[in-house]
Formats: C-alpha cells, structure tokens, sequence
C-alpha cells in the first residue's frame, strides 16, 4: 500500500480505513522514499503507529523482508514489531 501511496495511486490510511475489517493479518516490510520494499521495519518511510491502530489480535502479522538484508537488520525487524505491539 505504501508504494502505491509513493506512486500517487492511493492514500494508505485511507485505504486501511476502508479495508481494515476484511484483513486477516498484515505482510509488514518498510519502503524507501525511493520505492525499495521488504526493508527493515523503522527505516523507511511506513508509519507503523498509524498502521498499527488496524491490528487485531487475531490478526496474523508476518514481517516481509528482502533476502539481501544483513541479521541484524532481521533481528532489528523483530524487535521493532515486538515494540511496536508491545510485547517488549
């Protein structure tokens, strides 16, 4: 939804808006201003706190990333979710 919203073609919180009670879950990987997807969560341009107000607890969240980031980054991902759903 992000790159769509960065192409001009939507608006991310409206789209959310509009869709979030027919979610099952959520594939969350941030996006570079220059459109690079599956990156670290935090370290591009997603707003996580305004997508986060759409999780469910019986919502399945899968973090989605590129298989050229680094460990840590994936670890940084998860901690950053965990943070983000308040599991820390």
């Amino acid at each position: 939804a992000k790159l769509n919203e960065q192409m001009g073609i939507i608006d991310h919180a409206h789209f959310l808006e509009q869709t979030h009670k027919h979610l099952l879950g959520f594939h969350l990987k941030d996006v570079t201003a220059k459109g690079w997807d599956n990156e670290a969560l935090g370290t591009g341009t997603v707003d996580f706190e305004m997508v986060k107000k759409y999780f469910r607890p019986e919502h399945v969240l899968v973090i989605e990333l590129s298989p050229r980031l680094a460990s840590e980054e994936v670890i940084h991902s998860r901690d950053y979710l965990s943070k983000l759903i308040g599991e820390s």
